[in-house]
């Protein structure tokens, strides 16, 4: 009986998310001026986001966190470590969930990414955050989201900058990599899950459906006043740096600063921000993009932080993270 009442509150709870100006499930307890909670942002349930900050006398820049999942799997709280790493150093971080591509079609996930972005905004006094200084960052298909965030319409007004990680910014070259011959499973995947994504094959007659895959494309969508970019891939990332080239050819086009960088090694997504060096040039531009002062480099040669093997990425694949 006390299950049932539950779920049944917790339905009407979910339903009022959009109606309510803050509906929150509190976090453990934290130390003085360190909070961290749990927010509706929409109606469904999958619109929801962990917010990790501190009380500050000024607002504070802020980080909106898209997790990967090849847009089908995936959860916010894969971010949990890094969203305190960024908490600790200096923003405010909200790391969202958006509905899934079996729920949802294209732009669905775009569309809950800038929903959230405007719920945060328009509640920015709750956080301290500074609404005209948030940045995007994701991994994965999150970044493939943040991407598309920064160029939809006049990005730059909505986000200051985006980072993403590993991004298949163009689904249709992972549409096309996994079919062919050999692919590896990772490609494969991708095939099956961009085809979800969009509800119809690039070359189908249904309507609409060249328009989707075009839109779901962040290089089509790409003008002056979008939001300025850092693209990582590793050069032996499943997910092809090519598409990121590509969108940082139309960007520079239209005079939006872009930088495309392709590290040694074959680490995915999140994993891309596990060593030391890495970290502080994520940092470091997140900083420069909100107009932070940028934190002091470590020494060079100093020891990469330490490897945790066993631990898995927003894909479902072994990755490492950072110790403390």
């Amino acid at each position: 009986m006390k299950r049932r009442r539950w779920r049944s509150a917790r339905a009407i709870l979910l339903a009022a998310g959009a109606a309510a100006t803050l509906l929150a499930f509190p976090g453990p307890a934290l130390a003085d001026g360190v909070h961290e909670a749990t927010f509706l942002y929409g109606r469904d349930g999958r619109q929801m986001l962990d917010a990790f900050w501190r009380s500050s006398a000024r607002p504070l820049p802020g980080v909106v966190v898209v997790h990967g999942g090849y847009w089908v799997a995936g959860d916010k709280g894969s971010w949990d470590y890094n969203a305190r790493w960024l908490r600790d150093n200096g923003f405010q971080v909200f790391s969202i969930n958006y509905r899934l591509a079996g729920q949802a079609r294209w732009p669905a996930q775009r569309d809950d990414a800038l929903h959230a972005i405007t719920w945060l905004k328009r509640n920015a006094g709750r956080f301290n955050l500074d609404p005209a200084r948030i940045t995007i960052m994701g991994a994965s298909a999150g970044g493939h989201i943040a991407a598309a965030v920064g160029t939809h319409g006049t990005g730059g007004r909505t986000v200051r900058g985006v980072v993403a990680l590993s991004p298949p910014v163009a689904p249709i070259l992972g549409y096309q990599e996994g079919l062919q011959i050999g692919a590896l499973d990772t490609r494969a995947k991708l095939t099956d899950t961009t085809l979800l994504l969009a509800g119809c094959a690039p070359m189908s007659q249904v309507p609409g459906c060249a328009d989707t895959w075009r839109d779901m494309s962040a290089d089509t969508e790409a003008s002056r006043g979008d939001a300025p970019m850092l693209l990582m891939h590793s050069a032996g990332d499943f997910v092809d740096s090519a598409g990121s080239f590509v969108l940082g050819d139309a960007l520079r086009k239209q005079g939006v600063p872009v930088t495309v960088e392709v590290l040694p090694g074959s680490k995915h997504a999140a994993a891309l921000i596990s060593g030391a060096a890495e970290r502080e040039r994520v940092l470091g531009w997140l900083k420069a993009a909100v107009g932070e002062p940028p934190r002091r480099a470590p020494a060079p040669g100093g020891r990469p932080l330490p490897q945790i093997p066993g631990l898995l990425d927003d894909d479902g694949y072994t990755a490492a993270r950072p110790t403390a």
